[in-house]
């Protein structure tokens, strides 16, 4: 289910890559999400994250809701590890069965 986006982030931000993490978030919980996460490249090197759909993100502070109003600017990231890094922390924010789940290993398979 796609949120309706009130804001453009794509041309607000310029964003030149995604990553959804709705895999990552699969992999997890062995479900798949309700909610979704999205994971943005900067053409000037920043990163973000963004609630992609459902909401169950909405009141995580620092990731960009472009479906809600009034919109907050999110807080972005230099690089890409540190974003993952972040996505970790609101993704167990939300499932905290995955506390001690070592998130990072998604990307070793």
């Amino acid at each position: 289910m796609q949120n309706h986006k009130l804001v453009d982030t794509n041309k607000m931000f310029d964003t030149v890559f995604n990553e959804p993490l709705d895999a990552l978030l699969l992999w997890a919980t062995g479900k798949p999400p309700s909610s979704g996460l999205m994971l943005y490249k900067c053409a000037d090197g920043r990163w973000f994250l963004e609630a992609e759909f459902g909401n169950l993100f909405d009141d995580v502070d620092g990731i960009s809701k472009p479906h809600l109003a009034p919109y907050e600017t999110p807080v972005f990231f230099p690089g890409e590890k540190e974003a993952h890094q972040y996505a970790f922390v609101c993704i167990r924010e939300k499932y905290p069965e995955l506390e001690d789940r070592d998130l990072s290993l998604f990307y070793q398979h």
